[in-house]
């Protein structure tokens, strides 16, 4: 409902306050340095390299080079403080036992291995990846792409796109080195290191990508797949059960979360914080 949006936005507005103020208080923040490293990995991942097209960019999120500035350093504080914070809470091995003991049916599942190539093809945006999507870039890169030619024209990117995974996957499926296709045509951060996934259960993947990996056998190709990010093309490499050992540190680091938001819902209600608008009470 409009109401729990507007508490929701709320109590996210105030966990930034909270957050930003305790990360003031500890000397935490960020150099120009990490900061101008931040923008261009930004801008590259968002293939806005060029000082016209970012400068567009912005225009279309209705930000200027300073908000936006202000916006991420803001953002990698908060990360800097949480980590901070989550690297002093302890777990004890019977604290991770007994959660993973009364969550065995999430937790003992088998673990897959694959490896994947992916063809970027985003049909929205995605900011908590740093991707925009197919008609953003167009629109970034042609201002004067809009309604129906927008519409034509991202289609035939997409288009383009499929046509280029379905060869790839054609490729793979009759023997082709996967490895070094990934490293030659995936767009992922993993194609470096020959599309390489690791380990992963059920459920850690978007839907679709878990959906076609898991029917897979060892050594079958799978793609094209489209997700939000695009087309993957999928390789099982393996897949073995799961024990204590393996998901000990995922728990760990899921147990620390909640210890913080714990902390940080404490903080929050002791913080001197008045909501002025009523609209938003």
């Amino acid at each position: 409902t409009l109401a729990d949006m507007r508490r929701n936005f709320t109590e996210g507005l105030i966990d930034k306050i909270v957050v930003l103020d305790r990360a003031a208080q500890r000397g935490i923040s960020v150099s120009d340095d990490e900061l101008n490293l931040k923008i261009q990995q930004l801008r590259r991942g968002n293939l806005v390299v060029e000082d016209s097209l970012f400068d567009r960019f912005l225009s279309e999120q209705g930000l200027t080079g300073e908000q936006f500035r202000k916006n991420i350093q803001e953002l990698m504080v908060m990360e800097k403080m949480r980590d901070s914070l989550l690297s002093g809470i302890e777990i004890s091995e019977d604290e991770m036992k007994s959660y993973y003991e009364a969550n065995t049916a999430h937790y003992a599942r088998n673990k897959m291995r694959a490896a994947h190539l992916l063809l970027r093809a985003p049909g929205r945006d995605l900011p908590e990846h740093n991707i925009i999507s197919v008609e953003s870039r167009l629109k970034v890169e042609n201002p004067t792409f809009s309604g129906e030619a927008l519409l034509n024209a991202a289609r035939a990117f997409d288009d383009n796109i499929r046509r280029l995974a379905d060869s790839l996957a054609i490729r793979a499926r009759a023997g082709d080195d996967f490895s070094a296709l990934a490293k030659k045509f995936s767009e992922d951060t993993s194609g470096k290191f020959g599309g390489d996934l690791g380990e992963f259960s059920r459920g850690d993947m978007v839907a679709a990508f878990d959906s076609a990996a898991f029917i897979l056998k060892k050594g079958e190709v799978a793609g094209p797949v489209k997700t939000v990010f695009g087309y993957h093309v999928i390789k099982k490499e393996g897949e073995r059960k799961v024990k204590f050992e393996d998901v000990k540190e995922r728990i760990q680091r899921l147990l620390q979360k909640q210890k913080l938001d714990r902390y940080l819902q404490s903080i929050q209600e002791k913080f001197p914080v008045e909501v002025v608008d009523e609209q938003f009470k």
